[in-house]
């Protein structure tokens, strides 16, 4: 016997009993309580979240006939609401599955396995007679994965599908006085499924926030705000168009951000009408300064209060225009996910994630790939965020095979389908002067079905942008539709292909990229080029990298930080291993460097040393600088020389010279630190807006060694060693590996490992192209061979001990062939220098350098380089040349999955105890120390899987492969990479 009806079948039967969609507000039962906007408080507002009982079951095709009142629950689990069942404290219900691309089931639209796994949620309610009598009771749904059926008293009161958007349903009709009871059946997949094929964790079940609303017989059933400067900007319209239950008298007040009223009146409105107003130099609003009017509505007992922001988007000659200023896009995509809660995000969690955000500088939020919770966005219109606003559609897997992603795109059986997402994206967000894009969806190709949304759109609202990434030129034939589309969208183009686009006259189009800089791991290591291209053109709106947040699971607790789980981890198949864990920040929001790097490459400020000083430009377009403070300091030979503080306050736009004295010789720097004067909402007065570090000169000059008389240096030979004496030292050197085994001063070793060339790096993320190339000619495997062993001694001079050698893997030609040659020299020091020649097998390599391991240090070790953060040539923008004291411990970043980390570019020398390593010339090498070698780490495939040595990894690399973000963009950039067939390498250590 079927229980239930087939609508989950069919992409032709979306809801049921459901509500036209319309505009997110909450009624209050007065003005205060409206004013705070705290919607638990309002006495209309009946909350159902909590605690309801629960039963899964693992198809929806068998289960038992629960629609029967008498229904025994008393077995029943019970489950926590808002969630996703998969999460479940022990994970007893099915699994999260993390995949990609790939639907988690046969592709055979509309239809879907027979055995869809499901969960009945049980709840009762009271309701007094006069509540069902006197008030109409809606129950809201704000997000439910992926469709659902419910039932009041036994009777199917309400079915929808769509994952990401709101559905509501008025429910008198089906409830009785006293105990009603509620059941929802939440199925994994139906038809509406194929529309939902985003890049994210696979969960389940009521993940929003679902609740009541009692409202009178004769309400305001809808509100669409419209505020724009009219005018010259002179004036200011504010129109709100308002559909009514019944009709009557509607009282409105406008009201600006100190709450003082400034316009205001009654309207009588029977069905539709509209309330029109208009102020004098409306102040506008912008992500610089969100400044927010508040529109309150009265009628029959409810005040509704809406955000109102005077601002005007446009597009003029290529260009996007917010309040005519050729604003930047700085932007992040960003999905809603929580480490133990999954799609069940809370309020305060959202806060947070914003208040990182606007930290950081950035301004922009794509809600990839979907709406987000509607609270959301009363957010993002107070703190002063750009939002592109994505409808819940995407269809990548179709092009699993080859496929074509655009196949459900355009076929027209399916319009009705993308029209409904459409709708309920843009009635629900309409009124938040935030958002400024309306995203007609992700990867699904590009067909009828986009047109017909974009026509809609335009019908409904134009006075925003229309976004589509599948409608781009590249995949459109070279052909801009500019009919339908308003930006040129891209995915990581390189920046190559941005400035091309740019230069092309047959193109209208602003360019926009929608994804760019992939930040998963260790990145992403490619912003400044985009930047350097954007800041100089205009029609270069900006872009949003890929993305804010790792999104890992918590599946407990390790050493000092939780432990994550990505795809795979659950058994999950298919799955995408660890590509969800690709954010600027870790799953509990702790800071990556990439987010650094993001913070100041969208920093308000820009600087330029020039001869007479420093030019200090604004990137603002609305505000002033005035509450920006410079802090500036010289550093010459690591070591401050002067320092002060400049108080900038530029208009938009303008730059200034500021006087500045540089001195002459050695390497000098310029410090900046950008700090914040007045205190924000989401930062504290004297916080770090952004940094940067100018070079001024990089005239570097070894030391002279200490004036002492100079030492003999000694040599004695046995069978199997060469042992070298210099004063107190001693060296002694391998005659069949050519290996400097020991350093050893007054009786203590200063080396616990010898130093061996080494060319691998545990593969970063963004590595995951490139690194098949170095797999294939064995760079993670090379085997040391040495040829020849020679020492040369004449007297008191120097000693030199050299060997040839070469690294091979299994049965391929050496990949490297060289020689490795020590020279004692009598002023105590000891050079190493390293000559070889790279196989023309070799692509790349992922490094160069000698990696050779020191007694693990009891104090900070301190170095001259690219610092505090890891630095990489293409990753360094967080960092300034300087002095600076580290440890293996905390010069390790722990990511998800090890990778290389911790490298420091350009340095200059490193204090190791007992020695120092100085670099033979200016250009320096990169530094790192660690308590794991980078094969460790590449073994690994989760942080709290690695075990630390007892001893300090020490790598000085003539050259480290940048960082990039070839994980999904473009191929990390040619002067980023190690390419060159000859190195001639040498450092020089001086002993303390």
């Amino acid at each position: 016997m079927k229980f239930i009806p087939d609508y989950h079948k069919t992409q032709s039967i979306l809801h049921k009993n459901c509500e036209a969609p319309r505009a997110y507000f909450i009624p209050y039962e007065n003005r205060e309580k409206a004013e705070k906007n705290r919607r638990d408080d309002s006495a209309y507002f009946i909350s159902m979240c909590g605690e309801w009982s629960f039963r899964y079951y693992p198809s929806v095709s068998r289960i038992e006939n629960f629609n029967e009142w008498g229904f025994d629950i008393s077995g029943f689990d019970k489950i926590n609401v808002p969630s996703n069942w998969q999460l479940a404290k022990g994970f007893p219900y099915d699994k999260p599955q993390y995949t990609n691309i790939n639907y988690p089931f046969p592709l055979d639209p509309p239809f879907t396995p027979d055995d869809i796994p499901c969960g009945l949620y049980v709840r009762d309610f009271d309701f007094t007679k006069e509540q069902i009598r006197d008030s109409d009771i809606y129950i809201n749904f704000e997000g439910v994965d992926s469709c659902f059926y419910m039932w009041i008293n036994g009777e199917l009161a309400m079915y929808s599908t769509v994952s990401h958007g709101t559905s509501e349903a008025k429910i008198n009709d089906f409830l009785v006085e006293g105990v009603n009871r509620f059941k929802i059946l939440v199925l994994k997949w139906c038809a509406g499924s194929y529309l939902e094929d985003q890049d994210k964790w696979r969960l389940s079940g009521i993940f929003r926030e679902v609740y009541l609303l009692r409202r009178p017989k004769e309400n305001i059933r809808d509100v669409f705000v419209k505020a724009e400067p009219i005018r010259n900007y002179a004036k200011g319209k504010m129109t709100a168009e308002i559909e009514m239950r019944g009709g009557g008298t509607v009282e409105w007040k406008l009201c600006d951000a100190r709450g003082m009223k400034v316009a205001g009146g009654r309207q009588d409105i029977n069905g539709e009408g509209v309330i029109e107003t208009e102020l004098d130099a409306p102040h506008l609003w912008s992500d610089e300064d969100p400044y927010l009017y508040t529109l309150y509505l009265y009628f029959n007992g409810e005040y509704l209060r809406f955000n109102v922001g005077f601002r005007k988007i446009m597009l003029y000659r290529g260009c996007v225009l917010i309040n005519d200023a050729t604003v930047k896009a700085k932007g992040v995509n960003r999905h809603e996910m929580d480490p133990e809660n999954g799609y069940a995000v809370s309020e305060a969690h959202m806060l947070r994630d914003l208040h990182i955000m606007k930290a950081h500088n950035i301004n922009m939020v794509r809600t990839s790939h979907y709406p987000d919770d509607p609270r959301f966005y009363d957010m993002c219109d107070r703190l002063g965020f750009y939002v592109v606003d994505e409808a819940d559609i995407e269809t990548h897997g179709f092009e699993v095979g080859g496929g074509n992603r655009a196949r459900l795109s355009d076929d027209p059986e399916w319009e009705e389908a993308y029209m409904d997402r459409a709708r309920r994206l843009v009635e629900r967000d309409k009124n938040h002067p935030c958002v400024i894009m309306w995203s007609l969806g992700n990867e699904s190709g590009y067909g009828c079905n986009q047109k017909a949304m974009s026509r809609a759109i335009r019908g409904r609202d134009a006075s925003r942008l229309i976004h589509y990434e599948g409608g781009n030129t590249v995949q459109n034939n070279n052909v801009q539709d500019t009919e339908n589309i308003d930006t040129e969208s891209h995915m990581y183009p390189t920046p190559e292909y941005c400035a091309e686009y740019l230069r092309n006259k047959n193109y209208t189009l602003p360019l926009f990229l929608c994804e760019y800089c992939h930040a998963m791991g260790n990145g992403p290591g490619d912003l400044a080029a985009y930047w350097e291209i954007a800041n100089k053109s205009p029609r270069f709106f900006g872009g949003c990298v890929w993305e804010f947040c790792d999104h890992a699971i918590k599946i407990g607790e390790s050493r000092r930080r939780p432990k994550y789980a990505y795809g795979g981890d659950f058994g999950d198949k298919p799955n995408d291993g660890n590509f969800c864990v690709d954010g600027l920040v870790f799953p509990d929001r702790r800071i990556g460097t990439g987010m650094l790097e993001v913070r100041n490459v969208y920093s308000p400020l820009l600087f330029e040393k020039r001869s007479a000083g420093l030019v200090i430009r604004s990137r603002r377009y609305f505000t002033d600088t005035s509450d920006l403070q410079v802090n500036w300091k010289i550093e010459q030979d690591g070591k401050t020389v002067s320092s002060g503080s400049i108080s900038p306050i530029l208009q938009p736009g303008e730059e200034k010279l500021f006087p500045l004295d540089f001195p002459d010789g050695g390497c000098v720097y310029l410090d900046l630190t950008v700090v914040r004067r007045t205190a924000t909402d989401y930062a504290q007065t004297g916080s770090v807006v952004s940094t940067s570090c100018i070079e001024i000169s990089r005239e570097y000059k070894l030391p002279e060694p200490a004036k002492e008389e100079p030492v003999a240096v000694k040599t004695a030979l046995s069978p199997d060693l060469i042992a070298v004496s210099c004063g107190d030292l001693g060296f002694t050197f391998d005659k069949v590996s050519g290996s400097l085994t020991g350093i050893i001063r007054d009786g203590r070793m200063l080396i616990s490992s010898a130093p061996k060339v080494t060319v691998w790096r545990a593969p970063t993320d963004n590595d995951r192209i490139v690194k098949g190339s170095w797999y294939n000619v064995g760079l993670d495997r090379l085997n040391y061979k040495c040829y020849v062993t020679k020492d040369e001694y004449n007297g008191a001079a120097k000693a030199v001990v050299s060997s040839l050698f070469s690294l091979g893997a299994d049965s391929l030609a050496p990949a490297v062939r060289g020689r490795t040659t020590y020279t004692v020299s009598p002023d105590r020091t000891l050079e190493i220098r390293l000559e070889a020649d790279i196989a023309e097998s070799v692509y790349t390599l992922p490094r160069f350098g000698i990696q050779f391991a020191i007694p693990s240090p009891s104090e900070d070790i301190s170095y001259f380089g690219y610092g505090p953060y890891e630095s990489y040539a293409d990753k360094r923008l967080a960092c300034r040349m300087g002095v600076f004291e580290t440890n293996e411990q905390d010069n390790f970043e722990s990511y998800i999955r090890p990778q290389e980390n911790g490298s420091h570019f350009g340095t200059l020398w490193v204090k190791l105890p007992g020695m120092t390593l100085r670099a033979a010339d200016e250009k320096g090498f990169s530094f790192n120390i660690s308590r794991f070698t980078p094969e460790d780490l590449t073994l690994a495939a989760h942080d709290w899987e690695l075990k630390p040595r007892e001893d300090a990894v020490i790598n000085i690399d003539a050259a480290m492969s940048g960082i990039g973000s070839h994980s999904c963009g473009p191929e990390l950039a040619e002067r980023y990479r190690i390419s060159q067939k000859h190195f001639d390498f040498k450092f020089i250590i001086f002993f303390d």
